[in-house]
């Protein structure tokens, strides 16, 4: 008798905690379920969407993108195009003075070039360094690398300019006033020593 007691009491202390039923091991799982959902869209999404890459270095100064501008469309050359159609799109970045001379001196000239060569380009440019400042005239000029997408004979595919750019008071920014010519960018070549 006293076995049956001691199992009774067993039993009753059992009672309390009873097994889970099929509905609460449910609700239990939909909340695991739930609480890991959170965990992955809150941790584990944003390793994987694209995230915009950092511009490396500081960002092109308005004088070098004017540098650019110009320059690019100087070295966009089109054999059908006239001479007019080339300077007018180099004038569409230069000072007044700039356009003056694409029209009245490199036009002509350009346009010859093209034609004879059948030349069809556009290029890359890039701004090496800024080797003048002339802040007093509010001049700047630029070392520039051109790479010609199709080059014509004795012309290289990339090669070395150099361009004068000039803050227009009137338009409050800066533009191209002229490609230099050879003499003028020699003082800016630095010859390597042997």
């Amino acid at each position: 008798m006293h076995k049956q007691i001691t199992t009774r009491r067993t039993n009753r202390s059992e009672k309390g905690a009873t097994a889970p039923t099929f509905q609460s091991i449910v609700l239990m799982a939909l909340i695991l379920i739930a609480l890991a959902g959170w965990a992955i869209v809150r941790f584990v999404v944003p390793l994987f969407q694209d995230k915009q890459i950092p511009a490396v270095g500081p960002a092109l100064s308005q004088d070098a993108q004017a540098a650019i501008a110009g320059v690019s469309a100087f070295y966009t050359i089109d054999y059908t195009e006239s001479a007019e159609q080339w300077a007018d799109r180099v004038c569409a970045t230069t000072t007044d003075e700039g356009c003056i001379f694409a029209k009245g001196y490199f036009a002509v000239a350009v346009h010859a070039t093209a034609e004879k060569y059948s030349v069809q380009t556009g290029c890359t440019v890039l701004p090496v360094e800024l080797v003048d400042n002339d802040e007093a005239h509010m001049v700047r000029i630029w070392k520039m690398q051109v790479t010609l997408s199709n080059p014509w004979p004795a012309v290289e595919q990339t090669h070395t300019v150099y361009v004068a750019v000039e803050y227009d008071e009137n338009l409050q920014e800066w533009r191209m006033q002229h490609v230099l010519f050879e003499q003028e960018a020699q003082k800016y070549v630095v010859n390597p020593t042997p």
